[in-house]
């Protein structure tokens, strides 16, 4: 939990922060758009990453420990850089922070693979939705308070500290033995009809699931809304990722996973459309929070279904690959909310990618998967 709460807080810079220090800077916004899907590009090319874990049998804490590292050195290089002047240079150490954190995910995700019961997924991926939810909610008020008093200079220090975390409890990590070998006939998995569809899925949804999460902190932004104000509507919408994780085993066990997936989207739906008109900063940070409700009852029935789907052989590469698929939608939508929120205007990206949600629901027909 501790490696997600970490995840959660250099999430919180990414998607909460960083388009408006680039903003700040005078950054067109269309180079904020590229950046901002080029920075998730490592979570896209995660199976990768996970190869090499399986194939060459790397120590799942030692691959932990160079991701964490990685991403704690591109974050304190990044405390003297000028984007506006020296914008491809800010650029490779985000990306490369954001690789460090895509090694140290994806290995995660084994080890958890390895070490619980397939039973247990559907809590697990509840517990660590949670704890990534409370390093955004932390560290997004964090973050607001100290660019209010100091800048942003603090907040990669702390991104910096942040990444090396987990390395203070690290002796209370025992050794969790790989439930199989590694085998290359294991990769049979991905022709399988129930895989392949999940994939699908996964890119379908993500894309208006992460391009409305991205937008929220972008429109305060260009209401007028200082950084401390940025900060606590991404915590709000952290509590409501937090309320939605922990309902999801209740409702799994009630009612399966097709319907909670069909009434999470439904009310992502709605959601979307009435965030725009805003009326007061209570009010949207009310539909801030239950749309992090419903992202989080989407985001833990896919990444669920992900895990019971995951061949132990190779569960680095098969689980980190079904997760690039959700992440490559990330990435779409991620810069294409942004580009459309710049040109056609917030009304028009919110109302869009609201209504694109419904093209998910495909994936259910005829479906209700039983924990």
């Amino acid at each position: 939990m501790v490696l997600y709460f970490v995840q959660g807080v250099a999430i919180a810079y990414f998607t909460g922060f960083q388009k408006r220090y680039l903003l700040g800077h005078g950054i067109d916004p269309d180079r904020i758009a590229i950046l901002s899907s080029l920075v998730l590009l490592p979570f896209i090319l995660k199976p990768f990453i996970g190869l090499v874990a399986d194939s060459l049998s790397v120590p799942r804490k030692l691959a932990i420990a160079v991701g964490l590292a990685v991403a704690s050195g591109a974050f304190a290089m990044a405390l003297g850089v000028n984007p506006a002047q020296e914008f491809y240079l800010f650029a490779a150490l985000m990306i490369t922070a954001s690789l460090g954190v895509a090694i140290f995910d994806t290995v995660a995700d084994a080890l958890a693979v390895d070490a619980f019961a397939d039973s247990e997924f559907g809590e697990l991926q509840s517990r660590m939705l949670m704890g990534k939810s409370l390093g955004l909610i932390l560290f997004s008020v964090i973050f607001g308070v100290v660019i209010d008093r100091g800048g942003y200079g603090q907040v990669f220090l702390f991104l910096a500290v942040a990444m090396l975390v987990p390395l203070a409890v690290w002796r209370s990590v025992g050794r969790v033995s790989r439930k199989e070998r590694f085998e290359w006939r294991a990769f049979r998995a991905f022709t399988r009809r129930d895989v392949v569809s999940l994939a699908i899925y996964g890119v379908i949804y993500s894309i208006p699931s992460f391009g409305v999460s991205g937008l929220f902190a972008y429109y305060l932004s260009a209401m007028g809304a200082n950084a401390t104000q940025v900060g606590w509507l991404e915590s709000v919408k952290s509590v409501g990722a937090i309320g939605g994780a922990m309902a999801f085993p209740w409702l799994l066990q009630r009612f399966g996973f097709a319907r909670v997936a069909v009434i999470a989207t439904l009310a992502a739906v709605g959601v979307s459309v009435l965030a725009p008109w805003y009326a007061s900063f209570i009010y949207l940070g009310v539909v801030v929070a239950l749309f992090g409700a419903t992202w989080a009852l989407r985001e833990t029935v896919f990444t669920t279904l992900a895990m019971r789907l995951t061949d132990p052989a190779i569960a680095a590469t098969m689980f980190s690959l079904l997760m690039a698929f959700s992440n490559l939608g990330t990435s779409l939508g991620e810069g294409w909310a942004t580009a459309a929120a710049g040109r056609r205007g917030f009304e028009f990206a919110f109302v869009f990618f609201g209504l694109l949600n419904v093209a998910s629901l495909w994936h259910f027909r005829r479906r209700d998967q039983k924990p």
